[in-house]
């Protein structure tokens, strides 16, 4: 089981032409444990195939859950007593982002590119195009959205970076129960506010109200071939099912899915900020920012940033820099200053950090927020 597993990671499109077509794989899941699930795509992330410049497709769904961002606070963005109570799984994805909720009515799509020709705009061309083969209209808005005509959200993304590959995964809304997503979630008022909605609920749509008979099957399908119509091929795609068991025999799945289960990692990074002293919050075009810090004898002692930002090194840079800074001017632009160098030395490695543009006006808004916080 576990060479199988491994055997179908390996497949790649026979029919493709070094020339001018890159080699494509498509996997689906078969299971629908969250866990497992994450774990399959930190797996598929490290391991991109045995040709070079390989593309991959993931396809999935899960039990009802709730998937957060990398540096988000569980219990601010989420109704964690609540979700106990209904045994609704909470996972903290590796990437950035925001909150989401997912159930059967929900399909998950991950993107695996090579990190030299990741486009993300190339992403959503062949999503959207699937999507319209389904008779649903679509197209891309603000930092990470796929919306209607009418702008209600059908679509969120978030990015990850590894040494070599990229990743763009994101879900989309086909029957999601918008009412359990509407009690467990506990968005950001400030996010709501700058997309002049009043609530979740009314700012998503899902595709079967457009298209009674859409189901994840025919959206797997429709997906795949839009993948590998995009990548030069005419035929579509051989799909390559992945079973939980042959999965679980995999050490890499076993091990990322019993790290992603860990209560450090999931609650971890927000059980208790009463200990902090100072707290300010405020959206910016790059995302949210919640700022804790606590001083001790005019240095910064304890610092926690939380953040919806896509850029993760953003936040985890400038938070490592900050703490032991002084609390005053000096000692914040200094320790801005390092997290810039630092940044910009992941950049170049490709490690995820912000591109210049969005790295630059990021500090600087995160700079003024400090000073504004003392």
């Amino acid at each position: 089981m576990f060479q199988s597993a491994l055997g179908a990671a390996s497949r790649v499109k026979v029919s493709q032409s070094w020339n001018s077509k890159p080699p494509i794989r498509v996997f689906e899941a078969l299971g629908t444990d969250p866990y497992l699930n994450v774990a399959t795509e930190d797996w598929l992330l490290g391991n991109p195939g045995a040709h070079h410049g390989t593309h991959t497709l993931f396809l999935w769904r899960n039990d009802p859950t709730i998937v957060i961002g990398r540096h988000q606070n569980m219990y601010k963005e989420v109704n964690v007593a609540l979700c106990e109570k209904e045994k609704v799984c909470l996972v903290r994805r590796h990437s950035g982002g925001g909150a989401v909720y997912q159930d059967l009515g929900n399909t998950n799509f991950s993107i695996f590119s090579p990190k030299q020709t990741f486009d993300k705009t190339f992403n959503f061309a062949f999503i959207t195009k699937a999507l319209a083969s389904l008779g649903i209209q679509a197209a891309s808005q603000g930092r990470n959205d796929l919306v209607l005509p009418d702008n209600r959200k059908i679509s969120g993304s978030a990015f990850k970076h590894s040494a070599a590959y990229s990743l763009h995964h994101g879900t989309l809304m086909v029957d999601v129960d918008v009412n359990a997503l509407t009690r467990l979630l506990n968005p950001n008022k400030l996010k709501l506010e700058s997309k002049g909605v009043a609530s979740v609920a009314s700012r998503v749509a899902n595709m079967r109200s457009l298209v009674p008979s859409l189901t994840h099957g025919a959206l797997v399908t429709a997906l795949a071939r839009a993948f590998s119509s995009a990548h030069g091929y005419a035929e579509d795609p051989d799909v390559v099912h992945l079973e939980p068991d042959s999965l679980m025999y995999v050490p890499e799945v076993v091990g990322s899915m019993r790290d992603l289960q860990l209560e450090s990692w999931i609650f971890g990074f927000g059980k208790d900020v009463s200990e902090f002293s100072h707290n300010i919050e405020h959206r910016f075009p790059w995302g949210c920012l919640d700022v804790h810090l606590r001083c001790a004898n005019g240095k910064l002692e304890a610092v926690k940033l939380f953040s919806d930002s896509l850029f993760p090194p953003l936040i985890s840079t400038v938070e490592a820099s900050l703490v032991g800074a002084s609390f005053d001017e000096h000692g914040i632009s200094d320790a801005v200053a390092r997290a810039h160098s630092q940044l910009k030395v992941q950049a170049e490695s490709g490690s995820g950090a912000p591109p210049p543009e969005v790295l630059e006006a990021s500090l600087a808004d995160i700079k003024d927020l400090l000073l504004r916080s003392r």
